[in-house]
């Protein structure tokens, strides 16, 4: 049976969504969601029953979403990872001028691979 793993960040739209493909992508049973009360997708009473485990993506989320949600019983993986530029140093932050989805493929997308990669060994 696969693991089933929902992932979690602030609007359910870039990081969780992007994050919940790759895991697919290595065999994993996905979901995914935001704690924000103007999430896209957001997270429900029915997707925490559901997770094995539970991805949240930065501190802030980790934050919101103990606040909001009845945390399960589950094994929780606390990665940290940013995607705001100001997040990342000076010199990144001018891709975002040309285009965002450049700045996430070359910075954010990379860094959520090789955190969620070293957690899940």
């Amino acid at each position: 049976m696969k693991t089933k793993i929902l992932i979690v960040c602030n609007m359910g739209r870039i990081r969780s969504r992007y994050l919940a493909g790759y895991l697919k992508e290595k065999g994993y049973s996905t979901k995914f969601g935001g704690v924000s009360r103007s999430a896209v997708t957001r997270i429900t009473p029915k997707k925490l029953k559901w997770a094995d485990k539970i991805v949240i993506v930065s501190k802030n989320v980790k934050k919101k979403f103990y606040d909001r949600y009845n945390v399960p019983e589950v094994e929780i993986i606390n990665i940290n990872v940013s995607d705001s530029t100001r997040d990342y140093p000076k010199k990144y932050r001018k891709e975002i001028g040309v285009a965002r989805k450049r700045f996430l493929e070359n910075h954010v997308y990379p860094n959520l691979r090789n955190k969620i990669d070293k957690k899940l060994k």
